[in-house]
């Protein structure tokens, strides 16, 4: 398998989780009935370079996972392929939350070397 080195790991449901490292995002499903994991990596769009992942959280809404990453922006995914980058903090992301359901700003919060919370 591989043997990546993973940094975060975040579960959406029962059957989806997606890791994140060094140049890798990693999307995986649980087989229904069984503990079998099938992944398949994540597609970088030419904004969204291939580098270090620090973090990970779902938020749904549209949007099924967001990245933090070393150089301080946020890769927004639907599916597996990153469909939106957003520079938010100016350093490392280190730390992703979805806002509390029933909030009234429905996102995330992100923590990051810069010392800030953005929501």
């Amino acid at each position: 398998g591989d043997r990546s080195r993973i940094f975060d790991l975040a579960v959406q449901g029962d059957l989806d989780l997606v890791t994140v490292g060094n140049r890798l995002v990693k999307f995986y499903s649980i087989v229904k009935g069984t503990a079998e994991l099938q992944s398949k990596k994540g597609i970088f769009s030419r904004q969204a370079r291939d580098h270090w992942c620090l973090s990970a959280a779902y938020l749904g809404g549209g949007v099924d996972c967001v990245t933090g990453q070393a150089d301080g922006s946020l890769y927004l995914w639907k599916g597996r392929s990153c469909a939106k980058v957003r520079c938010e903090h100016l350093g490392a992301v280190q730390t992703l939350s979805p806002t509390p359901s029933g909030h009234a700003a429905r996102g995330i919060l992100s923590g990051g070397d810069d010392g800030r919370v953005v929501c």
